[in-house]
């Protein structure tokens, strides 16, 4: 599981924070209802939400609370797809659920998530289909959901991966860099000394145009400059 930079950090707290509100919020709504056992999941889930955004934000158990959170928006994929949400709209969540792995656990565990989740759809289906369990959505939905899913997922991971390539290219400009004190050629990770030039224009997509500072114009053609000068 990768280490999360500064913005996704932000996301993430941020996205728990909202989290919480909103099961809080339908919890208290369904108690005034009386419907207790979804109101106890829910101010439940939001407790455990709590914990985990308090100790993400004291940097204790950062990972853990990472995984945690992502382990709830599995077991809510599940939830909603066996009742359906409110109003049948739990399917549309499951579409909205994998951008969150793919977003803050990478395309290797954002991959490995989503088809923990999309085997537990099948599996679930056929489950529903032998008669041992209910689930709100036909067959049609299901299927439509499926297929739609893996192409959903072949995208996230194509953007995460090239997301990945741009960031480690701004890694590398920003990090230390081995320079020649002489002649200021660069040393790249694979061991090969190259011009400056040669080594910015690999790492990013400036260009360079040349021209001759006044110090060196002075030293190397002294004439010129002096008569530029007068």
């Amino acid at each position: 599981m990768k280490k999360l930079d500064d913005t996704r950090q932000k996301v993430f707290i941020s996205m728990n924070i909202i989290f919480i509100i909103l099961l809080a919020g339908y919890g208290i709504y369904n108690i005034i209802i009386a419907d207790i056992e979804i109101a106890v999941f829910e101010i439940v889930v939001s407790v455990f939400l709590i914990i985990t955004t308090y100790l993400f934000i004291k940097k204790i158990k950062i990972l853990i609370s990472i995984a945690a959170s992502m382990a709830f928006f599995y077991i809510m994929s599940v939830y909603l797809f066996i009742t359906g949400g409110a109003s049948g709209t739990g399917i549309f969540w499951l579409f909205v659920i994998p951008v969150v792995y793919f977003f803050f656990l990478g395309s290797r565990y954002g991959t490995t998530l989503f088809l923990i989740q999309y085997v537990s759809v099948i599996i679930l289906f056929i489950v529903s289909k032998a008669g041992y369990l209910t689930i709100y959505y036909d067959s049609k939905t299901v299927l439509f959901f499926l297929i739609v899913s893996i192409f959903e997922s072949i995208i996230l991971f194509i953007h995460e991966r090239i997301l990945n390539d741009y960031l480690s290219q701004i890694r590398t400009m920003r990090g230390l860099i081995p320079i020649c004190a002489n002649c200021k050629n660069i040393r790249d990770d694979k061991g090969y000394w190259k011009q400056v030039e040669v080594y910015i224009q690999e790492h990013s997509e400036a260009d360079f145009t040349h021209s001759i500072c006044p110090d060196c114009a002075k030293k190397l053609y002294p004439d010129i400059y002096n008569k530029e000068k007068k």
